[in-house]
């Protein structure tokens, strides 16, 4: 059980790199394990060039990933869409997904219900081309 409140943090950004190295079984591997390390839940989105993810987990582990994502050369133009303390995480079981709307079907992966959720909903918007 984590100590102290859970966050959920949404951005988008434009990658630096081609989004097919952001999604390499062996990049998402090492950011799983990471992720794991820190309680970060969670998943990468990319749609036309562009990627959104959603983080959460404890709100020191979420604070200190989003300032190095906000260093990291591989990103840029980076938005903040979502910033809040959840009562409890939206993703529990994904250490971190990653899909690519634009060459693998999406509409699979919401559990029944899970569109009444503000972070699914707002990636359910980037899927269809909302926040691009």
């Amino acid at each position: 059980m984590p100590i102290g409140p859970l966050k959920q943090l949404i951005y988008t950004s434009i990658p630096n790199v081609a989004i097919q190295t952001l999604l390499t079984p062996e990049f998402v591997r090492q950011i799983q394990a990471k992720n794991r390390r820190l309680e970060i839940t969670g998943t990468l989105v990319s749609r036309s060039g562009k990627v959104m993810q959603i983080i959460e987990g404890p709100a020191d582990s979420v604070n200190r990933l989003f300032a190095s994502i906000l260093r990291d050369p591989k990103h840029r133009e980076v938005v903040l869409v979502l910033e809040r303390i959840v009562p409890e995480r939206e993703f529990p079981n994904w250490a971190m997904t990653t899909f690519d709307v634009d060459k693998q079907p999406f509409e699979n992966i919401f559990e029944p219900g899970d569109l009444r959720r503000r972070g699914s909903r707002i990636l359910d918007a980037f899927k269809r081309g909302l926040w691009l």
